[in-house]
């Protein structure tokens, strides 16, 4: 999870497929831990919807939070 935190607390907002590969764990992994940080309040997702196909999942951490906490 530390991973995945300090991932998007580098970044301005990502979708799980872009956590996955850019932390190195399985897409289903990176989608579990960020519903959890969504599901406790450390992050936040939106739907962004492209020209064709499903909606992603965009997720990114609430501003205002502090490293280590």
């Amino acid at each position: 999870m530390d991973k995945i935190s300090g991932y998007l607390m580098q970044t301005q907002e990502a979708t799980a497929e872009l956590v996955s590969k850019e932390t190195g764990i399985s897409r289903s992994t990176a989608r579990r831990y960020l519903a959890y940080l969504v599901a406790i309040g450390e992050a936040v997702a939106d739907l962004s919807y492209g020209v064709v196909g499903r909606p992603e999942r965009v997720y990114r951490m609430v501003s205002g939070r502090k490293d280590g906490n």
